[in-house]
């Protein structure tokens, strides 16, 4: 273990020059990880990209034995995210993945529909070893719920939360420890004080709450809503939330950064606050740029395809089972990419991106400085 976390200290230092000069061929492994283990799903949501017609679904999964090739990269990540488009508890052995990453020293994140947590799934869940767990709740009453959660039922998802919440608390262990996902769509935005008050049941302190994306195939936006919208709708529940003990992050993920740097200008009541949104977008005589995903953070699909991010399709740059990933996280074409960012010329996808980043000293080194806390909470 002790060597696992010296791996992962050599790599937060490595990322400081990374991100401040930035450098395009990085002497940095990924911090995080994102491996899409599945794309089954018990449910039918009607804001989930799964619904995309244009979209290949129930394709694969990654057990246990395909991601062994990657668990060198685990000891230099702080977090793995084990999230695609699927339900992680279809996948039998789903534990086995999670002791993997466990096992050398990164902590595992999951993210649930909470549908399938029966009793032995949630006694296997609590312990003392770091699990983080996102539960995707976009409502709080059971009309609104079962509506954006085809295939959903209320009460079952509350009475399996109960469960885990009961038995982490009669443990008297930290882990898993939870947060909330939380979807803002037009169905949705009069429903956080609600999801708030779900938060405080389970003993959650953080919501992470986003805009509904949409990909190319869905041509049906009724539910959108614009950023301005959202941070109204999350101004006017914060002082619930500090009632409750609830943090809420903002991610505006249906935002383009121009939309973003605009409103930001208009000082709009509820600003992002996902961590790379620290200070504004509008870095004055900035002309570089610079995307958390390019830089710190590995994507593998439900194939074992490492793609360039979640967001955009710019292709895939080789398969895990057959390339060493190191040739794929410095690939000439990501390289090129981070590039073209760096020298002020990203591709109009990563324009219309929430995540792209005018380069700044002050911001930069902020945000390494940030990536120290998480290693001092694993020690």
């Amino acid at each position: 273990m002790l060597f696992n976390h010296l791996s992962r200290i050599t790599h937060t230092l490595l990322s400081g020059p990374d991100r401040i000069l930035p450098r395009a061929h990085l002497w940095a492994r990924p911090l995080r990880m994102q491996i899409a283990i599945n794309d089954f799903c018990n449910l039918r949501c009607p804001h989930c990209l799964r619904e995309d017609p244009t979209l290949p679904m129930d394709q694969n999964y990654l057990g246990v034995d395909d991601l062994r090739r990657l668990a060198p990269w685990f000891r230099s990540a702080q977090f793995v995210a084990l999230a695609g488009l699927g339900e992680p508890f279809l996948q039998k052995d789903i534990f086995d993945v999670i002791g993997l990453v466990q096992d050398h020293g990164a902590t595992p994140s999951i993210i649930s529909n909470a549908t399938l947590l029966n009793e032995e799934t949630c006694r296997r869940l609590v312990g003392k070893r770091p699990l983080l767990m996102n539960l995707s709740i976009d409502a709080g009453t059971p009309e609104v719920f079962e509506r954006v959660r085809l295939g959903a039922h209320f009460a079952q998802v509350v009475g399996n939360l109960d469960r885990l919440a009961a038995l982490r608390r009669e443990a008297g262990v930290p882990f898993p420890v939870m947060s909330i996902n939380m979807t803002l769509m037009r169905d949705t935005l009069g429903e956080i004080d609600a999801v708030i008050d779900l938060a405080q049941r389970w003993g959650i302190h953080h919501i992470v709450a986003q805009t509904i994306y949409f990909s190319p195939g869905q041509t049906d936006h009724a539910q959108a809503v614009t950023n301005r919208e959202a941070q109204a709708a999350l101004a006017k529940a914060q002082n619930h939330a500090q009632e409750a003990g609830v943090n809420i992050r903002y991610v505006p993920v249906a935002s383009d950064f121009e939309t973003l740097v605009h409103d930001e200008e208009e000082g709009e009541g509820f600003t992002p606050s996902y961590p790379f949104h620290h200070e504004h977008k509008a870095v004055p005589g900035s002309r570089r740029f610079y995307c958390s995903n390019l830089w710190h953070q590995m994507f593998v699909d439900v194939l074992g395809n490492m793609t360039y991010c979640c967001m955009a399709d710019f292709g895939t740059l080789g398969n895990v089972r057959d390339v060493d990933p190191a040739q794929l996280w410095n690939h000439p074409k990501m390289v090129a990419l981070r590039r073209r960012l760096r020298d002020g010329d990203p591709p109009e996808e990563c324009r219309r991106c929430f995540a792209l980043e005018q380069v700044g000293l002050r911001k930069m080194t902020r945000m390494w400085r940030e990536e120290f806390r998480p290693l001092r909470q694993m020690l």
